[in-house]
């Protein structure tokens, strides 16, 4: 769940805690109404402006207490389809506006059980020398193809054509660079 708290700021400068947690779902419209009802029920009357004071479920992108609804919404969509690592590094790349695209024209897959970044992304070498076929390939190199794998895996690194993104507990996610 990707959520906000969401505090009225004429209660916050009176001295006075007056907020909600709010969802980050469906269109910003639908945001805007909820924190509408909040500052509603302010006890200050006329509340007007609001700021975020809290955040879950964000992956680890650090928000500002001014962020923008729609930037939220933006982030929450490409949570709901991508690890909470890749959003997190392509949201430090690009707009939040275009996170989600971005996420997947780079994303490529998730790897687990890897004791390195060389072997998640040489297990992804190898299947892709396995979908592209290795006719032409002289059969030294078929017969080693697992050693090819591991040596295109570290060339894609070192180049930086595959970026791993290390997840934890042996897991990687993979993304072009």
């Amino acid at each position: 769940m990707n959520a906000i708290y969401v505090a009225s700021l004429s209660d916050y400068n009176a001295g006075r805690l007056h907020g909600k947690w709010v969802e980050i779902h469906g269109d910003a419209d639908d945001v805007y109404d909820e924190i509408e009802a909040v500052l509603k029920t302010s006890s200050q009357g006329s509340a007007e402006e609001y700021a975020i004071h809290d955040f879950e479920g964000f992956g680890g992108i650090e928000l500002r207490e001014t962020e923008s609804i729609e930037d939220l919404v933006f982030i929450a969509e490409a949570l709901d389809h991508y690890p909470a690592e890749v959003v997190k590094y392509f949201h430090e790349k690009v707009s939040a506006e275009h996170l989600a695209e971005k996420c997947q024209d780079g994303y490529i897959r998730t790897t687990e059980w890897n004791v390195d970044p060389e072997s998640a992304v040489a297990e992804y070498a190898l299947d892709y020398l396995s979908d592209h076929g290795t006719e032409g390939v002289p059969q030294l190199w078929r017969d080693h193809i697992e050693a090819v794998a591991q040596s295109l895996a570290v060339n894609w690194i070192n180049d930086g054509t595959v970026i791993p993104i290390y997840a934890g507990a042996g897991t990687y996610h993979l993304v072009r660079g």
